[in-house]
């Protein structure tokens, strides 16, 4: 597997192979769990990205969910994402406001202003009841 970002809360898939763990994940979806998806976009992307910026957004990220969880480039350099796994039905909607207010708060305060206010934060779930 290609790892993007490697640091002491976890690390963070290319875009391969995290779309194709997120295909996993729809799978059991349609099996009947629940699959919740948070998304991280730079609203004006910056195509000089620098290192340091990008493992700070992992670093965030992964300080933010379980071990269990799956990091990784939605779209390489402009959508960061986290697939929560083992989410139950009933927690859903809890988890997925929970998630996407620590991960903003998160993102505000330790991405460098000129970056923060670029940043989108979005949750989508398979169920009805989360964020959309």
């Amino acid at each position: 597997m290609s790892i993007v970002w490697q640091g002491r809360n976890g690390h963070a898939y290319d875009e391969p192979v995290f779309r194709h763990l997120l295909a996993r994940e729809r799978i059991r979806a349609r099996a009947g769990a629940p699959l919740v998806l948070l998304l991280v976009e730079l609203t004006t992307p910056d195509a000089g990205l620098h290192r340091a910026l990008v493992d700070r957004l992992f670093s965030v990220l992964a300080s933010c969910v379980r071990e269990t969880d799956i990091v990784g480039w939605y779209r390489r350099y402009r959508v960061a994402a986290v697939v929560l796994t083992e989410v139950s039905d009933a927690s859903v909607a809890t988890a997925s406001r929970l998630i996407e207010a620590r991960v903003a708060a998160a993102l505000e305060r330790r991405l460098p202003a000129t970056v923060a206010h670029r940043v989108h934060v979005r949750v989508h779930s398979n169920r009805r009841s989360a964020a959309a």
